[in-house]
């Protein structure tokens, strides 16, 4: 496909439904969180806010939207191309061939804000109707093999043909930071990611157990930081590592039937001495209810 991109659209979901004052607050946070991303990989970018989408200008595009699709908060992220309004038509019947290029059926999508003397509806069969003459391509509604998205929002129109799911949830951060117990198995990992897509940034506390081969415990472990730190946009990620395993075992020695309570009770306080000094509001582990102790 021949089309030149003028950047990339993103698309917020859950944040439309705060209050104003919230959704102020946290918009702002998502910003931010784009241009750390952003910049820590090296992306040139201008980021703005526009109606309830962000708007990404840069020249970068498959990196940006690699980046922006692990960006919690955003429903999708989309390439676009823009034209004004006026401009609207001639640009879809000058472009047809390109916007649906290889398609057996097509569809067009609108979604319009503002004042207008027309509807959505009414300038989808428009656009449709110069599409299905410019190219001869069959309209499909139900099933189509390309969708022509246009977004149009006062005079601006942004146009697009696919969009990339987003993680969506909250932007990370808007819910404070929370401590994660990470252990070397799976199931604190996505404890902690389901945190994060809940707004929560992280902060790793291991308990190191193995007194034996604690490097290879340590490089298990940043390798789970690092897939973390993936999807942790725009805020950095702290790791604490104490050694747990001397205090394991003397509690085994002096008191073995309460050894996993103990156990547990011992890494609850050093995370609750952790909260208090870097200021978490809470303490997130992998446990479910029922769990037995093989499972940890």
């Amino acid at each position: 496909m021949s089309l030149q991109w003028d950047g990339v659209l993103a698309a917020y979901g859950e944040l439309a439904l705060k209050s104003k004052p919230v959704r102020r607050r946290w918009v702002r946070i998502l910003i931010s969180n784009i241009l750390n991303g952003l910049a820590k990989a090296g992306v040139e970018a201008q980021v703005s806010h526009k109606w309830s989408r962000i708007v990404v200008k840069t020249l970068e595009f498959e990196r940006s939207i690699e980046i922006l699709s692990r960006v919690f908060g955003l429903t999708y992220v989309a390439p676009f191309i823009y034209v004004s309004l006026n401009s609207l038509e001639s640009y879809i019947a000058r472009e047809a061939e390109d916007l649906l290029e290889n398609a057996e059926s097509f569809a067009v999508r609108v979604r319009r804000t503002g004042e207008h003397s027309f509807t959505s509806l009414d300038l989808e069969k428009r656009l449709g109707a110069i599409l299905k003459e410019k190219t001869g391509v069959k309209v499909s509604l139900e099933n189509p093999g390309r969708i022509v998205y246009v977004e149009v929002h006062n005079s601006e129109c942004y146009i697009y043909t696919f969009k990339i799911e987003g993680c969506g949830g909250l932007p990370l951060g808007s819910s404070g930071k929370v401590v994660a117990l990470i252990s070397t198995g799976i199931d604190s990992p996505v404890a902690s990611w389901l945190m994060m897509k809940r707004g929560c940034s992280i902060a790793v506390l291991h308990a190191q157990v193995n007194i034996d081969k604690p490097d290879a415990c340590i490089r298990k472990l940043l390798d789970i930081v690092e897939v973390l730190k993936g999807w942790h946009i725009g805020v950095d990620i702290p790791v604490y590592v104490y050694r747990h395993g001397e205090a394991l075992a003397k509690i085994s020695r002096h008191a073995q039937e309460y050894t996993c309570i103990l156990c547990k009770r011992f890494m609850f306080r050093v995370a609750e001495k952790l909260s208090h000094e870097i200021g978490a509001k809470a303490i997130v582990t992998g446990e479910s209810l029922g769990q037995v102790a093989s499972q940890t």
